[in-house]
């Protein structure tokens, strides 16, 4: 919708590089493709899209384009398509409810603990008249890829619930790092009733979207409550709640570990009446603004720029400003390139200016430092192309546990039994507000302690779960110890490898070094729960090969036929 706020959040530009290049490839507008796998020099290319302001889009962890939606005229103008990364529309993936005029009003999340399934969650219209023009509720569509390796629609327009809700979708990754929060906010019953203004949290796993909790917000005005943007900003653990028309940043604290909106209003963002704002990007407590002059006279508008803290927002001097008939800056967006991209908006007839300013973005650089600067026409598209208002909405994937503390089990060692009676001492000094839970517990002199000593009668795996109990966490954090029980002679013991692993942690391709020169190498690979899953001859002096399995950690084994043995963590990400 023409002056819908939208909020961006992002970590700091290091985050912006760290996306697991889910965000690799931004498909939005009409017919614009951009491919930023080589961040340093994105590509234009042609998208078949005729979106407006409610875009998505989302690629795999290699940064190849997987989906992304796709508004079809054939239809009403509240239905899209979903395509694949070939351009096609996938099975049963035509009529979509997406209101194309919702700011961020669609978002793909991967099914948390999967490869091969995938959330669309989107705001569509529904017929029921209410106090705004138009009225929305959240849907969530479900795409699966089958054993031919293609997309299709498993579930479709799946109604989350039946409140109207405003504009906007805001995912959060819950404080396991596995899970997520799905927040929307609801629409008031009537532009003049204030105390029904809402928080919808849900909750995503694996299983399924469910009703986590709602939560009144009664003191947000809200007077034009189906234009917005709710976004979150600084590690998750703040909302954004912007209300376009009233011209007003609400900030309010989220509890990432319990899904709740744990304090309203710790600070709020205003601008002049006369200045509507349009959208705006964070980075690094760096809060940038467009904003049109709304003044019935002129377009014009520019960027404001803000300096946030939990107690204070200064605003610095502005980025740009201008006064140019019919033409103004719509949405801005982090983009893995590290800068700010800004999308034109222009909305006269002269075929020069619909080219300089609807065909070109502007960047802003450096955008989490005190002087940032402003490339203006930083990437230009081709002529086919128009970017319209929206860019595409994406989650931050980059949000780890919600802890202060990470679990260390110690290192793998070796007891020897036969001059060793007493046993090893395995883990790490205590952290506070921590439970520890070793398992198993044999051999164990306690297991519920941060440093154990291990003493047993075979080699064991130990694994450790540690809880942070703080008020700030609820996170969970795991991790093994290998003790290796054997007979030593003298002081020596049989050699361990020297074996090379990398990357770790790995998203799904794993190399493998060994000696130059050996030969019968052996890779195992374990789960925490000591099955092994995947047997894999070592045959040269260095071997690439895939890992197709849920991101976790896992324990390898690496085994020579003259005895050396090497064991080690693995971490599997997406």
């Amino acid at each position: 919708m023409k002056g819908i706020l939208i909020i961006l959040f992002s970590m700091s530009v290091a985050v912006c590089f760290g996306q697991l290049k889910h965000d690799a490839n931004w498909v939005f507008g009409d017919s614009v493709g951009i491919d930023f796998r080589n961040s340093q020099n994105p590509i234009a290319f042609k998208g078949i899209s005729k979106n407006a302001e409610a875009n998505a889009s989302i690629s795999d962890s290699a940064g190849n384009l997987q989906l992304y939606i796709s508004y079809n005229r054939n239809y009403s103008w509240m239905q899209t398509d979903i395509r694949d990364g070939n351009h096609n529309i996938i099975a049963n993936g035509n009529g979509v409810n997406v209101n194309f005029s919702a700011t961020n009003g669609a978002v793909f999340l991967p099914v948390p603990e999967t490869n091969d399934s995938i959330f669309l969650f989107h705001l569509g219209s529904y017929t029921t008249s209410c106090d705004y023009f138009t009225c929305l509720k959240l849907y969530y569509s479900l795409i699966v890829k089958g054993q031919d390796n293609k997309w299709s629609v498993a579930k479709k327009n799946v109604l989350l619930s039946n409140e109207t809700v405003e504009e906007s979708i805001a995912l959060v990754k819950n404080s396991d790092a596995l899970n997520w929060w799905l927040i929307v906010h609801g629409q008031k019953k009537s532009t003049q009733d204030s105390t029904s203004n809402k928080y919808f949290v849900f909750d995503v796993t694996k299983n399924g979207v469910s009703l986590h909790l709602e939560t009144s917000v009664n003191n947000h005005t809200h007077f034009y409550s189906f234009a917005g943007e709710l976004v979150p900003f600084r590690n998750g653990n703040y909302l954004l709640d912007a209300v376009t028309g009233d011209n007003v940043v609400y900030i309010d604290k989220f509890d990432r570990c319990t899904g709740e909106i744990v304090a309203w209003d710790t600070l709020n963002l205003f601008l002049p009446a006369n200045q509507y704002v349009y959208s705006t990007a964070e980075v690094n407590k760096h809060i940038y603004v467009t904003y049109t002059n709304y003044d019935n006279t002129s377009w014009g508008g520019g960027i404001k720029h803000f300096y946030w803290t939990p107690d204070s927002i200064i605003e610095l001097p502005p980025i740009y400003q201008a006064n140019i008939s019919s033409d103004f800056l719509s949405q801005i967006e982090v983009a893995p390139d590290g800068n700010m991209w800004v999308s034109h908006w222009y909305a006269g007839f002269d075929s020069l200016l619909i080219d300089q300013y609807k065909r070109h973005f502007s960047a802003i650089q450096n955008p989490g430092s005190i002087n940032p600067s402003l490339v203006n026409y930083h990437f230009s598209l081709p002529s086919y192309s128009l970017p319209n208002i929206g860019l595409p909405n994406f989650p931050n994937y980059n949000l780890g546990p919600e802890g202060v503390f990470l679990a260390n089990a110690g290192k793998d060692t070796v007891l020897c039994s036969n001059t060793n009676s007493t046993g090893i001492t395995i883990g790490a000094p205590p952290v506070p507000n921590v439970i520890y839970l070793w398992q198993p517990a044999t051999g164990l002199s306690a297991a519920n302690t941060a440093q154990p000593t291990a003493n047993p009668a075979q080699s064991t795996w130990y694994y450790l779960t540690a809880t942070d109990t703080t008020a700030t966490s609820c996170a969970v954090n795991t991790d093994s110890v290998y003790v290796k029980v054997e007979t030593c002679t003298g002081i020596t013991e049989t050699p361990t490898l020297q074996a090379k692993l990398y990357p770790n942690p790995t998203n799904g391709l794993l190399t493998v070094e060994v000696p130059q020169g050996a030969d019968g190498y052996t890779f195992r690979l374990f789960n925490l729960l000591g099955q092994q899953v995947l047997e894999y001859p070592l045959e040269h002096d260095k071997t690439t090969f895939p890992l197709d399995f849920a991101k976790g950690i896992y324990l390898y084994q690496i085994t020579a036929h003259n005895g050396q043995v090497q064991f080690g963590k693995l971490v599997i990400g997406d």
